[in-house]
């Protein structure tokens, strides 16, 4: 079976919404519908080229990543309202998945020992929201995150780019508390949150060295983990 139809087919997805005149990778700049639609042929691409592999290359090496932003009851596009994520949460704890942040879903996948039904979680640009509407669930069932935030809005200097009303994110203080909580590890989404694919190699080079230099000076530890804006790289 071949993978080349979704894939091909998500690009003119993606290259459509770029002729439309979208900064694409930035927020929700593409439209919510067209992102899921990206994300399922991907996904479906993923699938099919699984399943055409023999059986016994399959292993148990392979981990899924979940991937949120916010947990509100906004209307926003990013924002999972917090019933249905502990919706969410509560059905893989009642089905037995063990739930852990990237680097130790990575280290796993390293070891080549990833125990079955083992899920990792992230959130990207830390907002507020995560304090209260995801932590409780994640304690309290014992799971683990990877958050990623981008530094320059972090500290207030600079704001979301797809925002009229910016929702609130973590401070400083909060995320060097969480961080040292547990639940919560804190990794670099660069500083300004730009589409990396449309900037120079000198910006983002930058944009990825210092969002990394100004965490590991809040945090006191190193940073080990990056994630690319909207996953463009």
């Amino acid at each position: 079976m071949s993978c080349h139809p979704p894939v091909n087919l998500a690009l003119d997805i993606w290259e459509a919404a770029r002729v439309e005149g979208e900064i694409a990778g930035v927020g929700p700049s593409l439209p919510a519908p067209v992102k899921a639609g990206v994300t399922l042929t991907r996904s479906l691409a993923w699938t099919a080229r699984r399943r055409a592999r023999p059986a016994a290359d399959h292993g148990d090496a392979g981990v899924r990543i979940l991937l949120y932003h916010r947990v509100s009851d906004d209307d926003d596009p990013l924002s999972l309202p917090p019933r249905r994520f502990r919706q969410q949460m509560e059905y893989l704890a009642a089905e037995g998945y063990r739930v852990v942040g990237l680097q130790e879903a990575l280290a796993m996948l390293d070891a080549g020992r990833v125990p079955p039904r083992t899920v990792g979680l992230t959130f990207d640009d830390g907002f507020a929201d995560l304090a209260d509407g995801a932590l409780p669930v994640l304690t309290e069932l014992g799971f683990r995150a990877t958050v990623f935030i981008t530094t320059g809005v972090t500290d207030g200097r600079l704001a979301f780019p797809w925002y009229k009303r910016q929702p609130p994110v973590l401070g400083w203080d909060a995320v060097v508390a969480l961080d040292r909580d547990g639940t919560f590890r804190f990794e670099a989404h660069t500083v300004s949150h730009p589409n990396l694919l449309t900037v120079d190699d000198q910006r983002a080079e930058a944009e990825i060295r210092d969002s990394r230099r100004e965490l590991e000076e809040r945090l006191e530890r190193p940073v080990t983990a990056f994630a690319y804006p909207a996953g463009l790289f």
